[in-house]
């Protein structure tokens, strides 16, 4: 045997010596993993785990279960105190709803209530507030000078303020202002300037039918004011469409700024209107739409 045979003999030899070192270390790794994990597992198991929380946290949460203790037992506390004499909810101001008890931010909130068109009217109607729970309802009960039903008739209140007209008040709806519109029962600051300003953006209400298209005003109030109300068209803001400009025809209510465009468009073509009837021949203009625009236009 030559040196090259014996050397590659050799050299194989020591390949297989080595792949089974190799294994067997692999295998030995593995078992001592394994009877680590083991160890652990039955020296230290899970269940007896605890989180532990720093002297910091500790303190954090003692003080917050003792804040939320006192907000509960001041809740539980806090109880309506009761006036020294019957009183009417709707003449009452901010200030008396917080000698109740109130804070200011639940005083102002009924006052914006009120301010919204709202009256109360018997007893019951205290629980609508939702700052008024069932305790302090029946505690404040034989102090609100308020009928229990509507059947019952009002006791007269010394000092009590002028009753709004109901049957006899009638008002022209585009000549009053807000201090003789808030004059009817229901209407408020907030149901009068919404109304009025309804009014000035068209220019006048030509029927009372037009009070349903005001933002924010529910249909019982129109059909429980409309009865006090009267319209006069005399007084109607007509707007000239041979004058107007489109910054104040978009403003209408009734004109979008395609339309309010396509009527200046068409004046500019073809010159002056003769009649507001010519703004039929319009794309934009329906039928619908003119008959609402109608009695806001004229030609001059």
């Amino acid at each position: 045997m030559n040196n090259y045979q014996r050397w590659n003999q050799d050299f194989l030899i020591f390949q297989k010596r080595s792949r089974i070192a190799i294994l067997s270390i692999v295998v030995i790794g593995v078992l001592i993993i394994l009877g680590v994990k083991w160890y652990y597992s039955l020296s230290y198991p899970l269940s007896e785990l605890k989180a532990e929380l720093t002297p910091l946290e500790k303190k954090q949460i003692a003080l917050l279960d003792k804040r939320l203790e006192s907000k509960k037992q001041k809740a539980q506390k806090w109880r309506v105190k009761v006036p020294s004499q019957k009183f009417n909810p709707n003449h009452y101001t901010r200030e008396d709803w917080m000698e109740l008890g109130y804070s200011e931010k639940q005083a102002q909130s009924v006052i914006n209530y009120k301010k919204s068109g709202f009256e109360f009217k018997v007893k019951s109607d205290l629980k609508k507030l939702f700052i008024m729970d069932n305790q302090s309802y029946k505690e404040l009960y034989p102090y609100i000078d308020l009928p229990d039903t509507l059947f019952k008739a009002i006791p007269n209140v010394k000092n009590e303020l002028p009753v709004k007209e109901e049957t006899t008040l009638s008002l022209s709806i585009n000549e009053i202002d807000k201090e003789e519109f808030m004059r009817i029962k229901g209407v408020g600051d907030y149901y009068a300037s919404k109304v009025l300003n309804f009014r000035n953006a068209l220019g006048g209400f030509v029927n009372l039918d037009q009070l349903y298209e005001v933002y924010h005003l529910p249909d019982s109030v129109v059909d429980q004011i409309s009865s006090h109300l009267t319209v006069d068209t005399n007084f109607v803001n007509r707007r000239n469409i041979n004058k107007i400009n489109l910054k104040e025809l978009k403003q209408h209510p009734y004109i979008s700024y395609k339309l309010a465009n396509s009527i200046i468009a068409f004046r500019k073509t073809h010159g002056a209107y003769s009649s507001v009837e010519e703004l039929k021949e319009l794309v934009l203009m329906d039928a619908e739409t003119f008959q609402k625009v109608r009695p806001y236009l004229k030609v001059e």
